[in-house]
């Protein structure tokens, strides 16, 4: 009688292996999908600041109270978002975790430079 991990010409396979490979197949996939989809966090965090920086210059107009309000309630749900992010990506990447926190704050850095160079240019 054959069991279930006999192939027909008599090689058996070691399931937990076929498994283990199909878990980080799949890590992997995930993995990138997330990494992905941090990247658009960052840039949606961008553009959120972005707004939210011409609502704070927008002072002295009507609407200045509102759109602030609007703009610092969006730019702390996507704060929320990418710090979610950031911990899927840290589970994600359990073998390479200070490469990618490395990564990561290279991403953070060059968009905080972005800011203070817009900030110089504001007030320069």
């Amino acid at each position: 009688m054959q069991s279930k991990n006999d192939f027909p010409s008599g090689q058996t396979i070691n399931a937990a292996s076929a498994n283990h490979q199909t878990s980080k197949l799949k890590r992997l996939q995930l993995a990138k999908e997330a990494s992905a989809n941090l990247d658009s966090e960052i840039e949606m965090l961008r553009k959120t600041m972005a707004d939210f920086r011409r609502a704070v210059y927008s002072k002295g107009r009507e609407s200045y109270p509102e759109d602030l309000s609007k703009s610092l309630d969006l730019l702390g749900l996507t704060c929320s978002r990418l710090s979610n992010l950031m911990r899927v990506n840290i589970i994600l990447h359990l073998n390479d975790q200070s490469s990618w926190v490395r990564q990561f704050n290279t991403q953070m850095q060059e968009l905080l430079q972005e800011w203070e160079s817009q900030e110089a240019d504001n007030h320069g």
